[in-house]
């Protein structure tokens, strides 16, 4: 995705932040039934399906027409509401069809950015690319290292409040940031909301937010003796753009009435910390300073990175391709090498064939256009070269009954190497075929030691002390680099011989896993092979 933005210096001081709007539910369709009920009836009860209890909440205007307000939070997430209405004189009750009514709210972004062609921007921006592997350009400069993990878009603390006066300066905070005054009476439960700016939240962090009992002067005036206001409050939340609801675990009764007073049995400061799961951090926020830019236009492009045409891979990599008008594709076809492929597709250069690869998308529109991106890009050889057994030689019978495992590895392209030395189970196993049969040998995940960090053309070596005389055993080496290109080495014979302890060591490096003990047990008595 791909707009252009304005950079101007200019300096505002303030700003406002939009609160969230409520929606008015109203009975209009079928007033006149609550109209002549009102009027005509000593007693009416409203009832709901809903799991909000409205019942009480209900609203007449001097025409008879009630009415109800759905805090817009509640609302997030949801794409529709359905209620109906049961009137009631105490014995005749009338219970209305089922009303819907569809939320317009633009969906949660997954891919993009937060700007808008032609967005002017001044002082410190945040721009955000919405996706977690997407890169992000300002002009020509890739900052995708300099951006940190973010939520798609902002959040909101939510709480019901009940008896609040006049004139009080009552505030949620966040730490020393006054984010809105309640200074207007409340005469029954309420529900506020107040708007939490994605960048004050950070990943692996817990989010505290504060209500306060104030002082006619300051929320903060906590060592003044003036009298503060006494309020109650309720269902205290965090609510993500989705419509997820997170709650201090401190706190998570939502009918729990607490007491925002500086009297001796309340409290002046309600701490609430909210602790935001990483999967929501689904985008990428740099802090855009645009005073180190010269004024104009400028570039701003996200996406989600793919292979490059004419570039190496070395290593895992993920093939992905970005739709950049994608309301009006209607297939995509992805091969790579005539293959088909679903995208994202993770890959390696251990997995993919060594040299050139042909990666084509395909897609095609609504109305049966077709265009086709070819990309050609290869992979380095990764595979480590075959070991070289060193000693013992395969199908050796050695003079005593200690030995010394010895392989020389080599790379390519000079990775350092992983070298495994494994058990091998010999047993013999047969299998009958006809009135033949023939014996297999059996790898098996048995480690007998690891050296770590081995430099092509070095040696790795362990040593096997006080194995059984006159027994046979089996091994082979298992070699790993560091971009997963494996490779390992045939079944290696020797048997002991008769004599006890003289191992010579010697390589150029030595084991570093485990003791010698360890291993013995490890080696398999392979007699009557």
């Amino acid at each position: 995705m791909e707009i252009k933005v304005k950079i101007v210096k200019l300096f505002v001081q303030g700003y406002s932040m939009k609160k969230f709007a409520c929606v008015m539910i109203t009975t209009l369709a079928i007033g006149s039934v609550l109209t002549a009920c009102s009027e005509e009836k000593e007693e009416t009860k409203v009832e709901t399906n809903s799991e909000l209890d409205i019942s009480n909440s209900l609203k007449k205007d001097g025409s008879g027409v009630y009415t109800y307000t759905i805090s817009g939070t509640e609302l997030l997430g949801k794409g529709n509401i359905e209620y109906y209405l049961k009137i009631s004189d105490g014995q005749n009750p009338v219970t209305t069809d089922t009303q819907t009514i569809e939320i317009e709210s633009s969906d949660v972004k997954v891919s993009g950015l937060n700007l808008t062609e032609g967005s002017v921007l001044n002082g410190k921006a945040s721009v955000k690319s919405y996706g977690t592997n997407d890169k992000l350009m300002i002009g020509s400069q890739d900052v995708t290292a300099q951006t940190t993990p973010a939520l798609l878009s902002d959040a909101y603390f939510v709480f019901e409040a009940d008896k609040v006066d006049n004139y009080f300066q009552n505030a949620v905070t966040m730490g020393d940031e006054v984010l809105d005054i309640y200074n207007y009476r409340i005469t029954q439960y309420t529900t506020l909301s107040v708007p939490i700016v994605a960048s004050k939240i950070q990943k692996g962090e817990k989010t505290t937010l504060s209500i306060r009992a104030g002082t006619k002067m300051s929320p903060f005036d906590e060592a003044s003796t003036e009298n503060r206001d006494d309020f109650i409050i309720r269902n205290v939340r965090l609510v993500l753009e989705d419509g997820t609801i997170i709650y201090d675990p401190n706190y998570s009764d939502a009918e729990e009435e607490l007491v925002v007073s500086n009297g001796t049995s309340a409290t002046k400061v309600y701490d609430f910390g909210f602790d935001i799961p990483e999967e929501f951090f689904r985008s990428k926020a740099y802090e855009l300073d645009t005073a180190q830019l010269e004024d104009g236009t400028y570039t701003v492009s996200s996406g989600t990175e793919t292979v490059e045409d004419g570039k190496e891979y070395k290593g895992k990599f993920t093939i992905a391709a970005e739709m950049i008008d994608d309301s009006t594709v209607s297939e995509v076809k992805v091969t790579l090498d005539g293959e088909a492929i679903s995208l994202p597709y993770d890959t390696s250069s251990a997995k993919l064939k060594p040299g050139e690869h042909t990666l084509s998308i395909e897609t095609t529109d609504i109305v049966g256009n077709t265009s086709i991106k070819t990309i050609v890009f290869s992979t380095t050889t990764e595979m480590p070269n075959a070991p070289e057994i060193l000693s013992p030689a395969e199908g050796s019978t050695l003079e005593d009954t200690d030995v010394d495992l010895k392989v020389k590895v080599t790379d390519p392209t000079a990775d350092k190497m992983k070298v495994q030395l494994m058990e091998v189970d010999l047993g013999p196993q047969e299998k009958l075929v006809a009135t033949d049969s023939f014996k297999v040998q059996v790898y098996t995940d048995n480690l007998i030691d690891e050296v770590k960090e081995v430099k092509s053309g070095e040696i790795a070596q362990t040593t096997l002390k006080n194995l059984k005389t006159n027994t046979k055993y089996g091994w082979y080496a298992n070699i790993e680099d560091d971009y997963d290109g494996q490779t390992r080495s045939d079944v290696q014979l020797f048997t002991t011989g008769t004599k006890s302890g003289n191992s010579q060591g010697g390589g150029n490096l030595s084991s570093n896993g485990n003791n010698s003990e360890q291993k013995d047990n490890k080696m398999k008595n392979l007699m009557n092979y």
